[in-house]
């Protein structure tokens, strides 16, 4: 299944989280967000709480 959510850094301190944490292919930004598969986003939002950034804060995600 082909469920996907956009998940939009904020905030400088979440850009500079993604740019440092994640690999993006040009093609997987959308505006100001870039999508993710269902299959890794809990990964990738636990990753960024942990580092100390704040989901609503600091980026959101939402469901595509």
């Amino acid at each position: 299944e082909g469920i996907m959510y956009l998940v939009r850094p904020l905030t400088d301190k979440a850009k500079n989280w993604v740019d440092e944490n994640v690999q993006l292919e040009g093609w997987q930004w959308l505006g100001d967000g870039f999508g993710v598969d269902h299959h890794y986003v809990e990964a990738l939002v636990e990753g960024m709480i942990g580092d100390g950034l704040e989901a609503g804060a600091d980026f959101e995600v939402a469901h595509c």
